[in-house]
């Protein structure tokens, strides 16, 4: 998601959001346009990837993948952020998702993957462990949670969670595949990106458990299935009846 600095500003004391890296994400756009080759879903690019879409959406899937900046807010882990497209028109949201929204937004998900920068570093505190967008979000209702431990780059996270649906597709448990989708990283061919750097932010909290995705295409192919299920059905009948009489 591309944001221009001057169009969005934090509410509040907050820092302008000038100070944050917003630079353009390529890879973002291929990997979920990946994912949508693999998953059936609904799926939000460039005006349509709006704050307010995501919350209107969110709690009707399953599934939540979320491709963008994160940041997280050392001095206050309230304030640790998920940036979406700006939507001039919405002058209820700002377009920045903060980890206390999420922690009030009631999710019933089987798995939440946070594509973005940060989103499992946030303040550790002792005797309750680290506080951060991914803590939120398992708050929230998420079975599993797929976060980052730094900022991650944007071409082989594509990459990474690209392989990581194909093994959820095939019906892998959530940490096999992610195991397998980093071992396959592994074979880049550009040996500095074969740095853990490049591929070992990604963890998974939670249910490891496998997920079974909805495939594009699902209705179509079993309504065929049930047509020629049918029809079987109407030649064995017929065949009975014929070999009777």
């Amino acid at each position: 998601n591309y944001l221009d600095n001057k169009q969005l500003t934090l509410r509040g004391n907050l820092t302008n959001l000038k100070n944050y890296d917003l630079s353009n994400l390529p890879g973002a756009i291929s990997e979920v346009k990946t994912i949508a080759s693999f998953a059936k879903g609904k799926f939000l690019f460039g005006d349509f990837a709006t704050e307010r879409n995501f919350k209107r959406h969110a709690p009707k899937f399953s599934v939540i993948h979320l491709a963008l900046h994160g940041f997280t807010d050392e001095k206050n882990h309230n304030y640790s952020k998920l940036i979406f497209n700006p939507d001039q028109r919405d002058s209820v949201e700002d377009n920045i998702l903060y980890a206390y929204e999420v922690y009030n937004m009631p999710l019933q998900t089987e798995m939440v993957v946070l594509s973005a920068c940060e989103t499992g570093k946030g303040m550790l505190l002792e005797g309750e462990g680290v506080f951060s967008m991914a803590r939120a979000f398992m708050a929230s209702g998420a079975s599993s949670v797929i976060q980052t431990l730094w900022s991650v780059d944007d071409l082989s996270s594509a990459k990474i969670m690209s392989s990581f649906y194909a093994g959820i597709s095939n019906v892998l448990p959530k940490d096999e595949a992610l195991q397998q989708a980093k071992r396959n990283y592994l074979q880049h061919p550009i040996p500095r990106k074969q740095h853990p750097f490049y591929w070992s932010a990604y963890v998974i909290n939670g249910n490891y458990q496998q997920i079974v995705i909805q495939r594009p295409g699902t209705t179509f192919n079993l309504y065929i299935g049930l047509i020629v299920l049918f029809a079987l059905i109407s030649l064995m009948t017929l065949f009975y009846w014929y070999r009777k009489y």
